[in-house]
């Protein structure tokens, strides 16, 4: 294996190769997560299969699929009459490309309206907070859209994804200190993508960090997550952010 060392370096140098080392240790944990991620898809486990929309009781969580392995079938809610409005595709001028098994062609070219949104909130979380890209609190645009897609990609949260896409308002996973930490005014606020993502960042490193320590990107995507199934919902996130993006995005 490659040498990372090097000798008599300025501090931060000698900070930033010890980040490096564990990231680079932590991949065959990561894969293995992965590996162990599709072992449970072939047994029935599809973590692609549609969630309760937001708004509703248990929103955000996958949906329960039917005997025998049939198709999950959504809460049947009402559709909302047409106001004469509609979402219009923006220009996108820093396109950051597709999640996997996320099209963003034709009719789902709407995944991919919120690219500048997602590169306009990380440039501005990292430049606030001076994180660098060694620093493990970094996020890029790839991070961030990978995360959106794994929140609220299926065709079924369009709406989600075009107001709230981080669900972060979620009124179903209200706290009061969303106030304070994240910027929100209440469970009710209407939401848009740049909101959503300004916030979600803000409670994503709250949510990492216990008693002063950061404790990794991991830990911290688990604990936004209010499902049961949050370490799964964690590992997807970086999984997917790595083979799509690399290690940072």
């Amino acid at each position: 294996m490659a040498s990372f060392e090097i000798f008599d370096a300025p501090p931060e140098v000698a900070a930033a190769q010890v980040r490096l080392r564990a990231e680079i240790a932590a991949q065959p944990f990561w894969l293995a997560g992965a590996k162990l991620a599709l072992l449970a898809a072939k047994d029935g486990f599809n973590p692609a299969q549609p969630r309760v929309p937001a708004g509703c009781t248990g929103g955000g969580q996958w949906c329960p699929a039917g005997g025998g392995g049939g198709t999950a079938k959504l809460p049947q809610t009402k559709r909302p009459k047409r106001t004469g409005t509609r979402h219009e595709p923006p220009k996108i001028l820093h396109p950051i490309g597709p999640v996997g098994d996320f099209p963003e062609t034709g009719k789902n070219d709407w995944r991919r309206w919120n690219d500048d949104v997602f590169t306009n909130a990380a440039n501005e979380f990292n430049a606030a907070n001076e994180f660098s890209p060694s620093d493990p609190r970094y996020v890029s645009p790839g991070f961030m859209k990978t995360w959106a897609m794994v929140e609220s990609g299926s065709s079924a949260d369009r709406k989600v994804f075009l107001t709230d896409p981080f669900q972060v308002n979620n009124p179903q996973d209200w706290v009061p200190a969303k106030v304070t930490i994240a910027g929100l005014t209440g469970p009710h606020q209407p939401m848009t993508p740049a909101i959503s993502a300004t916030a979600a960042l803000k409670w994503l490193l709250y949510k990492g960090t216990k008693q002063g320590t950061y404790m990794g990107r991991y830990m911290a995507l688990r604990d936004y997550n209010g499902s049961k199934i949050k370490s799964y919902y964690a590992a997807e996130v970086m999984f997917r952010t790595i083979i799509n993006f690399g290690v940072h995005g």
